[in-house]
């Protein structure tokens, strides 16, 4: 969304259709971002919307959620022998180099794999074999969402029944009943208050929602989570709502307390780059149902981000 007021931009809010990471260096949005000195809190998906001074994400991004999930496996699940197996994409290879070198530095371990072949064309049997070679006790993955399914399938063909461990894209009210019943434990990660579970500080999003005729799913709650705090920023600014209004609200925040929506503050400030919610929640398929089965997992800052 742009905000606009009598034909001037003055913010980017959660941006369009939530495509998110539209605010690729190259591409004009965020040329015109740059030039015009536009703002804004955005649904980010690729490294680069969590590398520009102009744009702070509402959501953690996948590089901390792949660190995050990376550690809870190892000391939740007590997992030795992670095998990580990776898209390749030019737009996320850059991350990878910087999560293996987190989980190191936080844990001291390395995965027993570490594959970035994945693509939506590929074999999944033959990640299941690799998993089998490496005897690996836990699979994380970065795939979409139409992947997972396919690749639970492929676990179960290869008999391994371990854990699966999928990107905050999988998270997804569909998963469950696609996946169907079986003996591998399912898990993602989502990156706010799970939209699945009945929590009170989700009654006014779902309201909203409802209202817009909107389907509640991970990215779009993200979305509306964008447009709370633009909203909560821009009710400190006195007097007109300008650019350099927005801009200096925007600058002004370093600390906002999202109420638990997430599981640290949200900031922008004066930083070159901004990766405020550094954050997320397991959770497991259970019953044909997601689960929470963790509470926050914060990355801390000066680990990556």
């Amino acid at each position: 969304m742009v905000y606009v007021i009598s034909g001037l931009v003055f913010a980017l809010i959660g941006f369009g259709n939530l495509a998110v990471g539209r605010l690729h260096p190259e591409r004009p949005n965020a040329r015109l971002s740059r030039g015009l000195g536009i703002v804004g809190i955005i649904v980010g998906s690729i490294p680069q919307c969590f590398t520009s001074k102009n744009i702070a994400a509402a959501n953690t991004g996948p590089e901390i959620d792949e660190i995050n999930q990376l550690v809870w496996a190892y000391k939740s699940l007590h997992a030795k022998a992670i095998c990580l197996f990776l898209t390749n994409s030019p737009l996320i290879n850059p991350e990878h180099p910087v999560e293996l070198a987190a989980f190191k530095q936080i844990t001291g371990q390395s995965p027993a794999v570490s594959d970035d072949t994945l693509t939506p064309n590929s074999n999944y049997a033959t990640f299941m074999a690799e998993a089998q070679q490496h005897s690996c006790d836990a699979i994380l993955t970065d795939g979409n969402s139409a992947q997972a399914a396919p690749m639970v399938q492929a676990e179960r063909n290869a008999g391994l029944n371990i854990p699966m461990v999928f990107a905050g894209a999988e998270y997804i009210n569909s998963l469950p009943a696609a996946i169907g019943k079986g003996a591998t434990p399912v898990y993602t990660v989502s990156e706010m208050i799970p939209f699945t579970e009945k929590n009170a500080q989700l009654t006014q999003m779902y309201a909203d929602m409802k209202a817009a005729g909107v389907a509640v799913n991970s990215l779009s709650e993200y979305g509306w989570e964008c447009a709370n705090l633009f909203t909560q920023i821009a009710k400190t600014i006195k007097g007109p709502i300008t650019l350099a209004s927005v801009n200096k609200a925007l600058l002004a925040t370093t600390n906002l307390n999202t109420n638990g929506f997430t599981g640290t503050p949200f900031a922008f400030g004066p930083g070159k780059a901004h990766n405020p919610n550094r954050g997320g929640k397991m959770m497991e398929i259970k019953n044909g149902k997601w689960v929470e089965v963790s509470g926050w997992i914060n990355l801390k800052p000066g680990i990556t981000g």
